[in-house]
């Protein structure tokens, strides 16, 4: 059963929460007395259609007159909380976790008048090259332009991807061959290329499936929360959606799927920290379509992947607490340009956006005098709507908003004098805004500070000030990105008044690899400010450090993999030919790590050590 609502009737509900609406306009509300989950769009002959998945079946709206959706009709199916729906020429094809294989709908008549159950029938095929089970559950499905069908979680080939043939006969798929036995929780295609979202294994995997019959493994990258959901790709840049509690959604560049570069990664910041979670990403004319949860359907400008801002809203979630609570699916891909939105509880959605991109800011935040960057600055845009930018190593911000005009910018870093200037942003454009901060007023100059290596390979540090005052405490803290620091040591000189001091400490526990210093230095009242960071490098590369041997594995029993002291926590993942994962591991630093090479396969494998910043080593391996 189904409950209508137009924008006029539910306007009330939604008085207390209208800054949660950002560039979008309510049309309608659909509300299922079953839960839904997925949503999904068809257009036909002028006309627009919503198909909805439900407890118990899928339900289909006809939402040509948006304000005033038309009910066609339910395909009775499995009860399942969950489904996922894609279309191809006049079919829906529909999949779930429960039973009845792959469901089909016939869209064709819809015109007409409602589906009835001639319209609808299971496909639940035996495939012998995948065990001779029946095909009976999958968690979802992506078509392609060809009309191939890509079937992911599946009961059969251990939740791989399944290629089906549609375009033959739509309403009778056919099966064609299948990519590697390694769980996909999502998928998608573009062209000949094809991309998993591992989500046991926390990446994104790139393949080339020209040929269906040989599926060739390009490359992986976890994801900021190594749980990936689901990836969506926009030319040469991916993007993807952990499913965690205070989740990112993430771009990379992928041009080179061998190299693949992290761009940045976005969460709605007026709710940051609250445990909300994102679910599915989508992307359309660079921009993002986010269906998250608690915080709805949420639009972000990615015309600009290293920037990424939220532009355009609508919360569809009225109660208490986040989890996965609200927004499952959000569809924009309807002629009309309106987005659909499935929440759990309170049905679809039909929502009409206002696609604006966004006035960003970016700039160079440097200290007066020396002309040192800051790290660690953040760069706030006077506004309701949150924003923050915050500096790297290099000084470097990037922030903006979705409304243009001119406002007040603040600048503030711990040991500066906060400052705030007047900026104009405009949309679709990238103001530069570069400025110094002065140190706070303390009564100590700093005079020098440098980092040498001494014989042994440590770290000393040596610094000099100039001050009236007895009493002088000293923080000496270190950082493996030069951003995040961390206190080592305290320092504290009492005594006579002398007119200059000097100052040295030995890191006796520095780090493989780049060490950067700073000093903190307090004042009596305790104020305080910082000396510039410097650098020393000690050995090289942490995947320069690290042995793998021997290769190729003869009559050795195991595989050997060194690891220096580092400061990194470092995992392994070793990967056959085809890409499915045989080694998924922790490992020991300072030690030597042992592996059977009874867990390898015959043949090449590739070995890949990464970090929390990326990957640090990869080596083949013949056994």
């Amino acid at each position: 059963m189904a409950k209508y609502y137009s924008f006029l009737v539910f306007l009330f509900v939604l008085t207390f929460n209208l800054q949660a609406q950002l560039n979008c306009t309510l049309e309608s509300n659909v509300d299922f007395t079953p839960n839904v989950s997925d949503v999904w769009g068809y257009a036909s002959g002028g006309a627009e259609y919503a198909i909805v998945g439900l407890r118990t079946g899928v339900n289909i709206q006809d939402i040509s007159s948006p304000a005033s959706p038309v009910d066609k009709g339910t395909a009775i199916g499995a009860n399942s909380t969950w489904r996922d729906i894609k279309t191809y020429m006049d079919y829906a094809y529909v999949t779930n976790e429960s039973g009845d294989g792959l469901m089909i709908i016939d869209l064709s008549g819809l015109g007409s008048g409602p589906i009835t159950s001639a319209d609808y029938s299971n496909w639940e095929p035996v495939i012998p090259e995948l065990g001779g089970d029946t095909l009976k559950r999958c968690h979802n499905l992506y078509i392609d332009a060809a009309g191939y069908a890509y079937l992911t979680g599946c009961n059969l080939n251990s939740g791989g991807v399944i290629y089906v043939d549609l375009f033959t006969d739509p309403a009778n798929p056919s099966y064609v061959d299948h990519g590697p036995s390694i769980y996909a929780h999502d998928v998608f295609v573009e062209g000949n290329t094809m991309y998993t979202s591992d989500i046991n294994d926390g990446v994104f995997s790139i393949y080339d499936i020209t040929n269906k019959a040989s599926t060739v493994f390009l490359g992986s990258h976890p994801t900021p929360n190594t749980f990936t959901h689901n990836a969506w790709t926009g030319g040469n840049i991916i993007y993807t959606t952990d499913e965690r509690s205070n989740g990112s959604t993430a771009a990379y560049d992928i041009s080179d799927p061998n190299n693949i570069e992290f761009l940045d990664a976005f969460k709605p910041l007026e709710s940051i920290n609250t445990g909300v979670i994102p679910h599915n990403v989508h992307v359309q004319n660079d921009y993002l379509i986010i269906s998250h949860y608690s915080d709805g359907m949420v639009i972000v400008d990615a015309s600009d992947p290293e920037n990424l801002i939220e532009v355009g809203n609508y919360d569809t979630y009225t109660g208490s607490g986040t989890g996965g609570n609200g927004a499952w699916g959000a569809y924009p891909f309807l002629p009309s340009g309106n987005i659909l939105i499935s929440d759990r509880w309170t049905g679809l959605y039909v929502v009409d956006p206002t696609y604006i991109r966004a006035a960003r800011i970016e700039g160079q935040i440097t200290e007066m005098g020396s002309g040192s960057p800051i790290p660690n600055a953040t760069v706030v845009i006077t506004h309701p709507q949150a924003n923050s930018g915050v500096t790297d190593f290099n000084g470097d911000f990037k922030s903006g908003i979705a409304e243009a005009g001119t406002y007040n910018v603040t600048i503030s870093a711990d040991g500066y004098e906060t400052k705030t200037v007047s900026a104009t942003i405009a949309n679709g454009t990238t103001t530069i805004l570069d400025e110094v901060l002065d140190l706070l007023a303390l009564d100590i100059d700093l005079t020098y500070f440098k980092v040498e290596k001494t014989e042994n390979h440590l770290a000393k540090l040596n610094w000099g000030i100039i001050t009236d005052h007895e009493d002088l405490e000293f923080e000496i803290e270190r950082s493996s990105d030069g951003i995040q620091f961390e206190k080592i040591a305290s320092l504290s000189k009492r005594g006579d008044v002398v007119e200059e001091n000097h100052f040295s400490f030995v890191d006796e526990n520095v780090l493989m690899g780049k060490n950067y210093y700073r000093v903190k230095l307090y004042d009596i009242d305790r104020s305080f400010t910082y000396s510039r960071i410097a650098s020393l490098v000690v050995g090289t590369s942490v995947g320069d450090l690290i042995s793998i041997f021997p290769n190729p594995l003869q009559n050795d029993e195991y595989l050997n993999i060194s690891v220096p002291r580092v400061s990194n926590s470092l995992t392994l993942k070793v990967y056959n030919a085809l890409g499915a994962t045989l080694i998924d591991a922790k490992l020991r630093t300072n030690s030597n790590n042992r592996f059977s090479k009874k867990l390898l396969s015959k043949g090449i494998n590739l070995v890949v050590i990464e970090e929390p910043g990326g990957i640090v080593k990869t080596e083949k391996i013949v056994h």
